[in-house]
């Protein structure tokens, strides 16, 4: 289509070429978007050229690849928000919680008022088996911005931490309020199946 012919057009322009890339993304061809998006790479290295690169290699299903990429989107730009979280993603995955751990901070010192940190440092920290301190960054968190990722989160450590009511009573209260939460609904089901 129109990205195709773009690029086809302007093979040196890396916003046409980032146009190509994300079209064939969308349309599920990722082997070529990652082609493309390294082509924008060579053209015009940037923070975003590398992220776009890195989502490109995590739909390929090459984490390794995309944190190099991410890596170097973090070289050109450090406290890239996306870069940062993305790179913590993967360090979690990896098992490299304390790795995580430093980047969720790096991401708090330099954006504290995206909450992406703060859950992301919960998330280490619960998998290092610091769970009150994951708790707290969570309820803290959803305190302020309030989300059914956050709100499944605390169901689930609440049951794990023995108090099931308490997670299914805060899943009520955001159904309540967001009623066509289809993540939520199936996550207290799950919840609600579970205690028989």
């Amino acid at each position: 289509g129109y990205a195709r012919e773009a690029a086809s057009a302007h093979p040196a322009n890396g916003q046409a070429l980032s146009l190509l890339g994300q079209a064939q993304l969308a349309s599920g061809d990722a082997v070529n978007g990652q082609a493309t998006y390294k082509k924008v790479v060579d053209l015009s290295p940037s923070a975003a050229a590398y992220l776009n690169l890195a989502m490109a290699q995590l739909i390929s299903k090459e984490p390794q690849q995309a944190a190099r990429s991410l890596e170097q989107a973090l070289k050109l730009e450090p406290t890239h928000p996306d870069a940062l979280a993305s790179l913590a993603t993967i360090e979690l995955g990896n098992k490299q919680y304390d790795r995580a751990l430093g980047l969720a901070e790096q991401l708090q010192k330099a954006h504290p008022k995206l909450e992406g940190g703060y859950v992301l440092e919960g998330d280490a920290r619960l998998a290092k088996g610091q769970t009150a301190a994951a708790l707290a960054l969570y309820e803290a968190s959803y305190r302020r911005n309030p989300t059914s990722a956050l709100a499944i989160k605390l169901k689930n450590i609440y049951a794990a931490s023995g108090n099931a009511s308490k997670g299914e009573s805060l899943l009520h209260q955001w159904l309540e309020q967001n009623p066509r939460d289809a993540a939520a609904r199936l996550a207290l089901a799950q919840a609600q199946a579970r205690a028989g």
